[in-house]
């Protein structure tokens, strides 16, 4: 994909390596809730594009779209601190449209997008990249719709008053899901004369970004894989020297410094000689409070109960997935803990955290999925608080749904249920 995606800039006139450009990156959601492997394929693929091809002064914009365009994200910016990466993959779509019936129409989207969401003013600098399972637009499984159409002259004109290029660039790429083959489709749009963002750093674009700066950390290649483009090797500059004229002011500054906390010292020193002794709390960050709040959870993983009571608001609980695919939720003793019977798990243990639980300020109960693991097929109460990455359950709701790992098809169920009755 980095190797045609340079070939369709350098055909449109534009310079990859000097120049930057706005990528609206589009993902058709119809299928994700019957075929979630070849959704995180598609993120995948365009995860890739963003932390090995792109560089710092890009930017994305990403777009969830079925048979109409029914959310875009805000645009991202890339800049060296991996959060803007970061942000870019906490708005891509992970589930279907809440009343999704499936299906997708290519050419209604591109036509969404050329006229609601591409700038007037960003156009000569926009590449439209609309991933999906077929380059052919499909009406819902069963349903009689009326798609847009290849040949609407709406679409005709929007691509001739933005100065788009025909025909459309149609292309199919092939990943490899385990024995399971997949094909993304891909259908973008490029200007005639493509051109470098006004307001972007100019200058060479490699080296990109360094590896172990990937977002999300779970998509980061191993040092030995081949990429197409060469990374960083430190994830952040060396600190500039000191200059060698102003040496006698820096170390004025640390005797200072030094005097103060030295004199710090002492009279804490003196203090607590004379404070009578207290109690020191051990087990928890002074931050934490470890107030108890009502009623008990019972959580349900596969056939599998666990009930928990005497709940408190700093209490924390992960739930894990180990090598032989065995899913258990751990109460964690201390924020950084890790899972064994003891709450810490041996350096040699290959247990991968899928979602982790804990209580907000308004004793909710916060279930968010860790490690690109995501929530499919919800069920349950208060569902409009719930998406694929975050179930919140209030007292006495409950929320069911399954558990998607990244890395297996295999879903695992699970169930919370906040019982205020049980506790007491």
């Amino acid at each position: 994909m980095d190797a045609w995606l340079k070939q369709e800039v350098a055909t449109s006139g534009g310079n990859w390596n000097t120049d930057r450009y706005h990528f609206f990156i589009g993902f058709s959601t119809g299928h994700f809730g019957q075929d979630p492997v070849h959704a995180i394929a598609m993120r995948r693929l365009a995860f890739s594009l963003m932390n090995n091809s792109l560089a710092v002064g890009d930017r994305v914009t990403s777009i969830a779209w079925e048979m109409t365009t029914w959310n875009v994200g805000p645009t991202v910016t890339l800049t060296d601190a991996p959060a803007s990466r970061a942000e870019f993959v906490n708005q891509v779509p992970y589930a279907p449209h809440a009343d999704s019936h499936g299906g997708h129409d290519i050419e209604r989207a591109l036509y969404e997008t050329i006229t609601k969401t591409i700038p007037a003013s960003e156009a000569p600098s926009a590449i439209v990249l609309l991933l999906t399972n077929s380059n052919a637009s499909q009406a819902p499984t069963g349903e009689r719709a009326n798609l847009f159409g290849a040949d609407n002259p709406r679409l005709a004109e929007a691509i001739q008053q933005g100065k788009f290029r025909l025909p459309l660039v149609r292309k199919e790429f092939r990943l490899q899901a385990g024995a399971r083959p997949i094909a993304v489709a891909l259908t973008a749009l490029f200007p005639q004369k493509l051109q470098s963002l006004s307001d972007a750093p100019t200058g060479p674009r490699y080296p990109t970004f360094a590896r172990e700066t990937w977002q999300p950390s779970m998509d980061r290649p191993a040092d030995r894989e081949v990429l197409p483009n060469p990374t960083r090797t430190k994830t952040s500059p060396p600190f500039p020297p000191r200059p060698k004229t102003a040496d006698w002011i820096w170390e004025a500054i640390a005797l200072a410094v030094a005097l103060v906390v030295i004199g710090a010292l002492v009279l804490r020193f003196k203090r607590d000689r004379l404070a009578p002794d207290r109690p020191v709390n051990t087990m928890m960050p002074p931050t934490v409070q470890a107030t108890p709040i009502p009623g008990a959870l019972t959580v349900t993983i596969g056939p599998d109960e666990q009930i928990f009571k005497s709940l408190t608001a700093a209490a924390r609980w992960t739930l894990w997935r180990d090598a032989d695919g065995k899913t258990t939720l751990v109460t964690d003793p201390a924020p950084t803990s890790g899972p064994t019977n003891a709450g810490v798990a041996p350096a040699e243990a290959v247990e991968i955290p899928l979602a982790r639980l804990f209580f907000d300020a308004k004793r909710v109960l916060r279930v968010e999925a860790d490690a690109g693991a995501q929530f499919i097929e919800l069920q349950g109460t208060a569902l409009s608080q719930c998406n694929s990455h975050l179930l919140l359950v209030e007292p006495g709701k409950r929320a069911l749904c399954r558990v998607l790992p990244t890395d297996t098809t295999t879903k695992i169920r699970f169930e919370v249920v906040y019982d205020l009755q049980k506790g007491r």
